[in-house]
């Protein structure tokens, strides 16, 4: 699936400044961003999981992040 055109840059999903609100859209927007947007600083734990409920994918540890969520 091709990105919308107004959708989020993949650069958002790395750059440090990025706000969680703005991750949440390019989870849903972007989803092959999955994985820098679960790795961001600012990438909540709620929002990890739903990439990873998408992704068909397990999760139950956490990482070191702070109560971020790791695939089992």
């Amino acid at each position: 699936m091709a990105p919308e055109m107004n959708a989020p840059a993949p650069a958002a999903s790395t750059n440090p400044a990025t706000p969680a609100a703005e991750l949440q859209q390019i989870a849903i927007q972007r989803p092959e961003l999955g994985e820098p947007t679960m790795a961001h600083p600012n990438c909540y734990p709620g929002l990890a999981d739903w990439i990873r409920a998408i992704r068909g994918v397990g999760f139950s540890r956490p990482d070191r992040r702070r109560g971020a969520r790791q695939e089992s």
